[in-house]
């Protein structure tokens, strides 16, 4: 149901849209929160499975006309703090069946998904344990409504049941300002980071500083504006940033470098803590060229897990990502790497696990990585790509680093005064 009010009385509405004044809806406070209510997961039975990522799609609100995003608020059932790990909203494009659009709902990435959701790879707006509401600067908004805005939004809840308890029912979600005020820019979000693919990435045990790396060096065509004609520069603007990792994430930073220099980082935390994730307006906001190179490196200690680490959605695996926030929106939505590890080859001995951590921090020269651009309905990808070279003032070439005191290398445990190396791991 859609409700149209400008006094607010509307307390049986599902749904409810009105007008913005001064940054205030036209909403009486004891009626509604914000203007759009969307995407509750409306009494969703946690499963009994340690993770569980569910969706749920909408179709957008018939409009007259395009309007603008201006504030994301979380709504965690009360109760339900430590199940919802996080939320988030994409945007579909492409073919559409109508029946699969509206308010359908089941696991995400199973083979029983609607073919449909394999359109929404635009990510709108996400938001992780810890965090809190987030509104856009006052020059910016999410276009909503309009004819090349998304025809449906699919909102994601990852729900982690670790001790698989049973019973539980939610109804989390998002409410999200909308404003016919349209602000002077688009809004959109840019993902980048390493891809979230199982044994695509392998953390070895009793590791105490492991690093991934994620580069953004290929997809530089696709940072256009997109659907704005009034930006006059030749790159677009990022002005906030959410990073994220799972349990063993320490430290995640986003690096910026152009012609091979190092600018200041985009975003960077050197104590990160999983249970306190916030999307951080940037100091200053930076312009972001065709030809720039977007790093995010990411620093995990497993020196208390015996087994190998994968990549993957589970809170006890790991990834390695950040949502950047930019105006105006580009063509180019995501931006991922990828390299193909074989996990059998890897458990198995000492130094295929130091090879494999020069792979992954590009010190391998025989290996490259695979670049990833996603725009709002296809992905490209671009084999054999080189790690980003980075040169000081004095042009002399900066490498990531790995060190022995760091390395995963440290494999054995110890019994009485005996060590005994682990020559076998099982993942």
């Amino acid at each position: 149901m859609l409700g149209l009010s400008t006094d607010g009385n509307l307390e049986n509405a599902d749904v409810f849209f009105a007008g913005v004044s001064n940054g205030q809806p036209y909403s009486s406070q004891n009626t509604m929160r914000v203007l759009w209510g969307y995407g509750k997961t409306d009494n969703t039975r946690i499963p009994k499975s340690k993770t569980t990522y569910w969706c749920k799609s909408f179709e957008t609100p018939q409009l007259d006309e395009q309007v603008h995003a201006i504030v994301f608020s979380p709504y965690i059932q009360e109760g339900n703090e430590a199940f919802v790990h996080h939320i988030i909203v994409y945007g579909c494009y492409g073919n559409t069946s109508k029946g699969n659009n509206n308010e359908h709902d089941g696991k995400c990435y199973s083979k029983n998904m609607p073919i449909d959701w394999n359109n929404c790879i635009e990510v709108v707006f996400g938001w992780a344990v810890g965090g809190s509401k987030f509104a856009l600067p006052e020059h910016a908004g999410i276009p909503v409504g309009g004819k090349d805005d998304p025809a449906y939004y699919l909102l994601e809840m990852h729900y982690d049941n670790p001790h698989r308890k049973e019973g539980i029912i939610d109804s989390s979600g998002i409410d999200i300002t909308l404003t016919k005020s349209k602000r002077q820019y688009d809004a959109g979000t840019l993902s980048i980071g390493y891809a979230v693919r199982g044994y695509s990435q392998l953390i070895p045990p009793y590791a105490e500083e492991f690093k991934y790396y994620g580069n953004c060096e290929a997809c530089g065509s696709m940072i256009t504006p997109e659907g704005n004609n009034q930006w006059n520069e030749d790159g677009v603007k990022m002005f906030a940033v959410l990073l994220h990792a799972h349990l063993a994430g320490r430290k995640i930073r986003v690096r910026h470098i152009r012609n091979g220099k190092l600018l200041p980082d985009v975003m960077y935390d050197e104590n990160y803590d999983f249970n306190y994730q916030e999307t951080r307006y940037m100091k200053k906001e930076t312009i972001l060229l065709k030809g720039d190179i977007l790093q995010t490196e990411c620093v995990y200690d497993t020196t208390q897990r015996t087994k190998f680490t994968k990549g993957g959605l589970g809170t006890e695996e790991e990834m390695c990502l950040a949502y950047i926030q930019i105006y105006p929106r580009t063509k180019l939505k995501s931006c991922v790497t990828d390299v193909d590890m074989d996990p059998l080859h890897y458990k198995n001995n000492e130094d295929a696990i130091k090879k494999m951590e020069l792979i992954v921090n590009g010190l391998e020269p025989k290996t490259n990585f695979t670049q990833i651009c996603s725009d709002r309905s296809s992905r490209v990808k671009y084999k054999n790509r080189p790690f980003p070279v980075i040169k000081s003032d004095d042009l002399s070439t900066i490498q990531p680093t790995t060190t022995e005191e760091n390395s995963a290398a440290k494999f054995c445990v110890t019994t009485g005064i005996i060590f005994i190396f682990i020559s076998y791991w099982l993942i």
